[in-house]
């Protein structure tokens, strides 16, 4: 009889660790690149912010007389003059730029209105409500990088380059607070595409180093995996030695149970069998005295009591001995064994029918299986005899490839049925737990279903060679 266990199964530890690896490669590339980005955009916002405080300095400086005078207009300044300021603010602007990454300059009043841009149309629009000019005209500079195509939340327009957008105050000699707003507008298109591509290196970097290092405890993962392959294998084989103890703890048991067996039918059967034959053949007293004859009679009515009680003995005895171990199953094998339990068991309860069908011969049935097999049908039997009395019992055993099958078909409960349970676990404990014993410890499987008719069908199967 062969386990029906298999060893080598693989385990998940492996799998789980390869999708869980590539995950985390993923996750730290993604973190990694994330953080060196937004590391390089502030120390670029920061770099330009300082550039662009110089650069908005240095055309104050060339700008200022000329950007106050426009800013601050009179009714007594004529519109060609004011024409004429705008004109040399535009070209004192326009050449400070040059040279420079600035691409835009505006100018907002301290009303928050756009008094002179680069991009004449926004001079008019309303910048009161921008967070970055009112910042400013609390004292405070504020910077921001826009991206190409991003949305600038401080002039609520889109943008068609990298920009860094910053907002200074102007102040004026003379006057409390900012007297206006200068913004500027420094493209740093170049430092973002260098960004751009050092994103990617880092990216590619930190995939090759967190590679080799998954490759590393790949490896390892996968020499774990082995060992607890190996241990696994270890821990199968010492249950299968188990299960190989257990069947020879329940062989022995049999063979204690045969001797036993042989010894009440030979030694214990025999003897009382002599003693019915002496008692039988005992010659009958002479009387020597008057009443002598009614004292035969007495003894010889005794005697008969005696020898019917002897045949009681001896037919207990064997009986006894068939239980423990009928010799059939050795002189002439399982199949003919269980027909004489069949009907024994038909004439201790005449209304359940036992319909036996063997798909198997006598030879099919390894030696060892053969007493299990008919402990399970004699055990399972009687527990339902013992439930009810009327229906039918349906014993089948067959043989397939390397496979034993005993099945009992129980449709005598159907007749007198139980109280429900829900356990169905206890159910089985009660009723036939020493057959489920049996069949789990000398390697088989065992199941209990539903039949057709509503009874129950204990099946049990064993893994043996032919």
């Amino acid at each position: 009889m062969s386990s029906h266990t298999s060893k080598n199964q693989p385990t998940t530890f492996s799998r789980h660790f390869s999708i869980a690896g590539l995950i985390s490669i993923l996750v730290t590339a993604i973190a990694l690149t994330w953080l060196y980005r937004q590391t390089s955009i502030d120390a670029m916002i920061s770099q330009g912010e300082q550039k662009n405080i110089v650069i908005a300095q240095t055309m104050l400086n060339a700008i200022k007389p000329t950007l106050v005078s426009f800013l601050d207009r009179t009714p007594e300044v004529s519109a060609e003059e004011h024409s004429r300021i705008l004109s040399d603010l535009s070209q004192a602007v326009h050449s400070t730029m040059a040279g420079t990454t600035v691409v835009r300059v505006k100018v907002y009043d301290r009303w928050g209105t756009v008094a002179y841009s680069t991009k004449t149309s926004q001079i008019g629009q309303d910048g009161s409500h921008n967070l970055a000019f009112v910042a400013a005209m609390d004292g405070r500079i504020t910077s921001k990088l826009i991206y190409r195509g991003t949305f600038n939340v401080f002039d609520m327009e889109t943008e068609e380059a990298n920009l860094i957008q910053t907002y200074i105050p102007v102040y004026v000699p003379g006057m409390q607070g900012p007297h206006s707003v200068f913004e500027l507008y420094t493209d740093v298109h170049p430092l973002v595409a260098q960004i751009e591509r050092s994103s990617i290196l880092l990216i590619l970097g930190v995939v090759a180093v967190l590679s080799l290092l998954y490759i590393f405890l790949r490896v390892l993962v996968h020499k774990a995996d082995k060992v607890i392959v190996d241990q696994y294998n270890t821990i199968l084989s010492r249950s299968e030695s188990l299960e190989l103890l257990s069947a020879q703890l329940l062989t022995a048991e049999e063979r204690e149970r045969k001797k036993l067996a042989e010894r009440l039918h030979e030694g214990l059967a025999q003897s009382l069998a002599a003693i019915k034959f002496l008692l039988e053949n005992q010659p009958p007293s002479s009387p020597g005295r008057e009443g002598a004859s009614l004292q035969v009679n007495d003894c010889t009515k005794f005697t008969n009591k005696l020898v019917s009680n002897l045949q009681s003995v001896i037919q207990e005895t064997r009986s006894m001995a068939m239980e423990l171990r009928p010799p059939s199953l050795d002189d002439i094998g399982l199949l003919p064994t269980i027909n004489w339990l069949c009907r024994e068991f038909e004439a201790v309860y005449p209304d359940i029918i036992v319909e036996k069908t063997f798909d198997a011969e006598e030879k099919d049935i390894p030696h060892p299986l053969k007493i299990i097999v008919y402990r399970i049908i004699q055990e399972t039997i009687s527990e339902i005899g013992k439930q009810t009395d009327a229906g039918s019992i349906s014993i089948r055993l067959k043989k397939r490839p390397n496979t034993v099958i005993l099945e009992i078909e129980d449709n005598a409960s159907i007749a007198h049925p139980s109280p429900p349970v829900n356990d169905k676990d206890e159910i089985e404990k009660d009723h036939i737990l020493s057959a489920k014993e049996r069949v789990i410890l000398s390697g088989g499987t065992y199941k209990v279903t539903t039949s057709q008719q509503g009874g129950s069908v204990f099946e049990t199967t064993w893994q043996a060679s032919t």
